[in-house]
Formats: structure tokens, sequence, C-alpha cells
């Protein structure tokens, strides 16, 4: 799953404060180069954990916000239908009434 990504080359600040601190340990030549080495290498894999760390993040949030508008998308079409389904009952009890008005009138008429 990882990706080659060229990384930064160290800064020299960065190799000077590492060559610092191993000086102060007491280190010299080829134990300081090591050192040096050891310490990049830890900061490249703390980048390396923390881009990976970041990248699961961003796709987990990717995955929320992709099932919230699923959940809106199918509550809104749950509500579409509902109004459908009212709209429905409403037309088939008007007609109702309708029908109902018109027997009255026959009976009326009939009955004149």
């Amino acid at each position: 799953m990882a990706t080659s990504t060229p990384t930064a080359a160290p800064t020299s600040t960065t190799i000077q404060a590492l060559a610092k601190v191993g000086e102060m340990l007491g280190l010299q030549s080829a134990e300081l180069q090591a050192f040096i080495k050891d310490q990049q290498d830890r900061k490249r894999k703390e980048r390396a954990l923390q881009r990976e760390h970041d990248d699961r993040n961003r796709r987990k949030e990717k995955e929320e916000r992709e099932l919230q508008s699923e959940r809106e998308d199918r509550e809104h079409e749950r509500l579409k239908e509902e109004r459908m389904r009212q709209d429905h009952e409403k037309a088939r009890e008007l007609e109702l009434r309708k029908l109902e008005a018109e027997q009255r009138q026959k009976e009326t008429e009939n009955a004149a």
C-alpha cells in the first residue's frame, strides 16, 4: 500500500543539529554518521506513519460523508414517496366524495 514518494533531502541545519546532538553524546566518525542516518530513518518512518494515519482518516471521513449522503437520499426518497401516497389518498377521497355527491344529486332528482 505504501507508495514511493520522493522525500525531501535533509536540510543542512537538520544534519548539523543531529551532528551536534551526536557529538554531545560523544559519537565520532562512523558512529556519528550511523547516528545521523538512524535519526533520519526514524523521522522518515514517523512521517510515513503520519501520512498513513492521515490517509486513513481522510478515507474514513469520506466514507462517513458518503454514508450520510446515502442516508439523506433515502430519507428524501421516503418523504417523496410519503407525499405521493398522501396525494394519491387525497385524490381518492375527493373522487369518492364527488361520487357520493353525484349519487345524492341523482337520488334528489329521482325523489322529486
